[in-house]
């Protein structure tokens, strides 16, 4: 079940171990392996006249095939764009990056969301496990192989196509960043942060722990903003520091708002430029981060022209003030989320009246666009109706809320309603159990004695330091804390695990 829960950092370091399968292009009576589209050659050389000539027929057998087998991969180092085949049009900003022949990660350029995966390839199929070790293993029947693109189905039947992105570097790739443009990137922090930018103007490195953000466009001097996270000090002290290194009596200090993180407290040092000299002027802003401070220091140089460096400066402040943090405002989120979820409990029951089995319900009440679909929670037969689909490039038409409905005396009844909180957590079940969330919240539904849908819920909220703190709740209490903290895993791995409902869609 490929989930895409995993958030990508640029540059993403794949942590999984790295499949070291040689992959083979032996081609079916269907389609032909890429070493098959090769002009075949003799393989059998004159004889050898002496010792030496058949050793060196043998190092040029030898190198022939090493080359044969490299041919022979269907997918190598690269990037390819993912959409279905019979799509009119489609939307390609879905990627398989991979780093190396046999691994590397998906991204969903919408919202920079992926999945890590090893691949291997045995003849006309490519075997993906995604998600890490322990994940079930999902296999690609290749059925054309044409000028690098490949084209095949996973176990789903639905045909899909995976073509090569022309000079993409999978080392540098992000998808968001391909699909919205160069003066539209970001930049995604492994601390958490991230920053809107234009890549035409600026040049994005990243050494020592520090990011550097060098403006390219005309200008005087170096204009730079630099970014670094110390664990050294916290954020007063560390802008203090930044502060008196700049040796200059005319530096001032002041507190306000941290950049796009409201409520927090900045720790400002300003140093203007001075009236005879090269133009050189310095702003920083620091904060309390996680175990330490973050600081942004904005380096810049003054030409004398006026409207050469109210351009350059604007270039500057549009990336400070673009700045989010993906932990900040989460307890509000996962409040909004539990909202949700209430809110899906206890919507208004289906009117089903003059229904007498699940099949008239389909037939009776369900709108155009609806989807429908059968499970089995706990022993429990149940009808499952969603307001909507939506394709989730596994073949599925999956959905993010549904009503469930079971036979009570015979007849049927609607015992409750779900919601998980955006496409990127699609209704589940594994073992028995129902399965929805969000990006800080994980649901676990079940059914008692056949008429009564039980929810447990576990919650992940982040402080405005990055630390994370976790409750439960279920109809046997709640608790806090590490025990907290291992159901929500439980939870997670679970849904990560459990199998995406496909859910039939009313014409």
């Amino acid at each position: 079940m490929k989930l895409y829960l995993i958030k990508k950092v640029m540059p993403v370091i794949v942590a999984s171990a790295m499949m070291t399968a040689a992959v083979a292009g032996c081609g079916s009576s269907d389609v032909q392996a890429p070493a098959e589209q090769q002009t075949q050659e003799a393989i059998e050389a004159p004889a050898a006249e002496d010792a030496g000539k058949e050793e060196g027929t043998d190092a040029s057998a030898a190198e022939a095939s090493s080359k044969e087998a490299e041919q022979s991969a269907y997918f190598t180092k690269g990037v390819y764009v993912n959409y279905a085949k019979e799509a009119e049009n489609p939307d390609k900003n879905y990627f398989y990056i991979f780093s190396g022949d046999d691994y590397g990660y998906t991204e969903d350029a919408t919202n920079g969301m992926g999945l890590p995966f090893d691949s291997s390839q045995e003849g006309d199929v490519v075997k993906f496990t995604f998600g890490g070790a322990g994940e079930t293993e999902e296999v690609l029947t290749v059925t054309s192989f044409e000028n690098g693109v490949v084209t095949g189905h996973f176990d789903d039947g639905l045909e899909l196509v995976f073509e090569p992105v022309a000079d993409a570097d999978p080392d540098n790739f992000s998808a968001e960043n391909y699909v919205n443009g160069p003066e539209d990137s970001t930049y995604h922090d492994a601390n958490g942060w991230s920053v809107k930018y234009d890549a035409t103007k600026f040049e994005v490195t990243q050494e020592n722990g520090k990011v550097f953000f060098v403006y390219q466009g005309e200008s005087a001097g170096t204009n730079m903003i630099t970014v670094t996270y110390t664990v050294d000090d916290k954020g007063e002290a560390a802008i203090k520091a930044l502060g008196e290194s700049w040796g200059s009596d005319k530096t001032t200090y002041n507190e306000g708002s941290f950049p796009g993180a409201e409520g927090v407290t900045g720790y400002w040092a300003t140093l203007p430029p001075a009236e005879d000299g090269t133009g050189l002027y310095e702003t920083a802003v620091g904060r309390d981060y996680m175990d330490g401070a973050l600081i942004f220091e904005l380096t810049g140089h003054n030409s004398g022209d006026d409207a050469l460096d109210m351009e350059v400066s604007d270039y500057m402040a549009a990336v400070i003030d673009s700045l989010t943090f993906a932990d900040y405002g989460k307890e509000q989120e996962a409040q909004d989320q539990s909202a949700d979820v209430s809110e899906a409990e206890n919507a208004e029951p289906m009117d089903i009246s003059g229904c007498n089995t699940f099949t008239e319900i389909v037939d009776k009440k369900l709108e155009k666009g609806m989807g429908y679909a059968n499970a089995t929670i706990d022993g429990t037969d149940v009808l499952l109706v969603s307001s909507g689909t939506y394709d989730n490039l596994d073949g599925n038409n999956a959905a993010i809320d549904a009503r469930i409905f079971v036979y009570k005396d015979a007849m049927p009844y609607e015992i409750g309603s779900v919601a998980s909180n955006g496409t990127a957590y699609p209704i589940a079940v594994k073992d028995g159990k129902l399965y929805t969330g969000g990006n800080h919240i994980m649901n676990r539904y079940s059914v008692k004695d056949g008429q009564t849908l039980v929810m447990e819920s576990a919650n992940e909220i982040y402080d405005n330091d990055g630390n994370a703190t976790y409750s439960y709740s279920s109809d046997n209490g709640s608790l806090d804390g590490e025990e907290a903290h291992k159901i929500y895993d439980e939870i997670l791995d679970e849904m990560m695990s459990g199998e995406i409902v496909n859910f039939a869609v009313v014409g």
